[in-house]
């Protein structure tokens, strides 16, 4: 079975899933991947089986070293190589971690770290609060 990602129903799975997974599925990129991903499905056409083949894919193409990452803000998982990058870690700090913490940033700051899948340069993305 075919599953189309312009079919609402199909999009309420995905979203579902992605949120679960801390992964944004409006981002264009993603949206191209998840299209490709899709064309791979060789399920039936019950939504809840497709839901948990989503299920079971998603933590594999999305890796995380550990924990998958707590965003303050948007889910913005990188991509590098057409692929999703791997999720190393997150530092946290706060206004009560360091003295000067005022100058530099807002009262939460999370750095999440991320590796290509294969060659490349890591990524690290700051999110405020």
């Amino acid at each position: 079975m075919q599953f189309n990602m312009d079919d609402p129903a199909i999009r309420d799975v995905i979203w579902t899933v992605c949120k679960r997974y801390e992964i944004d599925d409006g981002l264009i990129s993603v949206r191209d991947f998840f299209k490709e991903l899709l064309s791979t499905y060789e399920g039936g056409d019950e939504l809840t089986e497709f839901e948990q083949w989503l299920d079971r894919e998603i933590p594999l193409k999305f890796p995380a070293l550990n924990k998958r990452p707590l965003w303050l803000q948007s889910r913005e998982w990188p991509f590098a190589n057409g692929l999703p990058m791997v999720f190393v870690g997150q530092i946290d700090i706060g206004v009560e971690n360091t003295p000067d913490f005022r100058k530099y940033f807002h009262d939460y700051t999370s750095f999440y770290l991320f590796m290509p899948q294969g060659r490349g340069h890591f990524e690290v993305i700051m999110q405020q609060m």
